[in-house]
């Protein structure tokens, strides 16, 4: 598979990053390409199997989208747009998945869609690399279940924008650029490469987590025994 990055639902639920994605699929679909979501979401979008309220229910409860925030019917053009349906891949987990050291999910995920949704958003993770996630509710369920987060603070980020510091006046752009140079470091990256399979929608993200193949060289030994196996294991920042 090429290189693709994961929405998490929070990302399609939460009406600031849903409204501009709606508009991209509408007006520039292109921008929409290398995205994948889970297979779940979009059959519980479409079979009208549930009400908006319900379905605006679980969102809230499960992946950490306030209920006021949440617009079923703006959710339902987005993935009906032709942009979003030619360019963003729906990501299926057929049969049990093993996606973290223990296979287990919390006991408290006690909807069986909302724990398939899960299950492809981590087994995604962690094979793939990349997911952007608006609420920090889907890494958490992760940590739970058994995997570990190697999380990139501020602090640690000024040391990789000492560079960068001197050639920009706006230090919200040299941070971004700070965590780019890091997580491309981390993911053995050249210094020009594209760092994210999406930029312009991960910019849109609160939380992005990088797992998969690609980390395994750096986050064991840069966190030691407390990350444990790399399979398990995934870097997460704020962009």
């Amino acid at each position: 598979m090429a290189e693709q990055a994961m929405l998490d639902v929070s990302m399609i639920a939460h009406r600031v990053p849903l409204r501009r994605m709606l508009k991209l699929a509408q007006e520039e679909s292109d921008a929409l390409a290398g995205l994948v979501v889970s297979a779940s979401l979009i059959r519980l979008l479409r079979s009208g199997e549930r009400e908006p309220d319900y379905i605006g229910y679980l969102i809230s409860r499960y992946f950490g989208v306030q209920r006021y925030l949440i617009d079923i019917e703006s959710m339902r053009a987005l993935i009906s747009a032709e942009g979003f349906r030619r360019h963003v891949i729906p990501y299926a987990v057929d049969g049990p998945a093993l996606v973290g050291p223990s296979g287990s999910l919390p006991s408290r995920v006690k909807d069986e869609w909302a724990r398939q949704v899960i299950v492809e958003e981590w087994d995604f993770l962690m094979n793939h690399s990349w997911l952007f996630s608006k609420t920090r509710a889907i890494v958490d369920y992760m940590i739970d279940g058994g995997s570990n987060a190697l999380y990139v603070t501020k602090e640690r980020l000024e040391h990789a924008i000492e560079a960068v510091k001197g050639e920009t006046h706006d230090i919200g752009e040299a941070l971004r650029h700070g965590s780019d140079r890091l997580v491309g470091r981390t993911l053995k990256k050249p210094h020009n490469h594209r760092i994210s399979p999406n930029d312009r929608v991960r910019a849109l993200a609160k939380w992005v987590a990088v797992g998969g193949a690609g980390t395994a060289g750096l986050l064991v030994p840069a966190a030691g025994a407390v990350v444990g196996t790399a399979a398990a294991a995934f870097l997460l920042y704020d962009p």
